[in-house]
């Protein structure tokens, strides 16, 4: 059996069970028997979406990476669904890399354009760093004037000041129920296609106090 994590590729093997772990491969649509795993994306973004508006926040945007990951999408998908039930406008600021000095870059560019928000949902916790730094070279305090997410509760998400609110995804779940599937699979438990979504949930600190 092989596992393949965060990698989009889809690989046909004879007789090889294949188990994809936090990325669906480019084929999934019409793969008959692959075997995914991943966690509740779609979820996640809603959550911290709905602890900024549980806060106060009504001018929310979101901070992603310029990519086609599903993950990445799901995540926006759950942060469009949270605004749209309270009538908010959705907005969107796209990074090209996912780098703090990127991210700070376009939270420069974004507030200089005009645009305040009072909430940001940043869809890791990398991109949410670099937000941070943005902000603070304008002089903009977090949580004060700007509460933030981040996403994956990095240890980084736990470490930086102020510590971030971070969704979090059982990494030690993901890694039982994938070694769980595979040996299912080498063992004859069928060829089928299965796909296997976690839940995930919000640890919430400093940055949306």
């Amino acid at each position: 059996g092989i596992v393949f994590i965060s990698g989009k590729r889809h690989y046909s093997l004879d007789d090889v069970t294949v188990v994809y772990v936090d990325r669906r491969p480019d084929n999934y649509e019409i793969d008959d028997d692959c075997v995914v795993i991943e966690s509740d994306n779609e979820s996640g973004g809603y959550l911290a979406a709905r602890c900024l508006i549980d806060k106060g926040c009504r001018n929310i945007t979101m901070l992603y990476a310029n990519n086609t990951d599903h993950n990445q999408k799901m995540r926006i998908a759950g942060y469009e669904r949270a605004l749209r039930e309270q009538a908010l406008a959705a907005r969107t600021i796209c990074v090209d890399t996912i780098t703090a000095v990127a991210a700070a870059e376009k939270i420069r560019e974004y507030i200089r354009a005009g645009s305040r928000p009072d909430g940001l949902v940043c869809t890791t916790d990398i991109l949410a760093i670099g937000a941070m730094i943005g902000l603070r070279e304008l002089g903009i305090r977090v949580p004060q004037e700007v509460r933030i997410t981040g996403y994956d509760d990095s240890m980084l998400a736990a470490l930086y000041n102020p510590t971030i609110t971070s969704v979090r995804q059982s990494i030690e779940d993901m890694a039982q129920k994938t070694v769980d599937s595979l040996l299912e699979r080498i063992d004859g438990g069928g060829k089928e296609r299965a796909h296997h979504v976690l839940p995930v949930h919000l640890v919430e600190r400093e940055t949306t106090k």
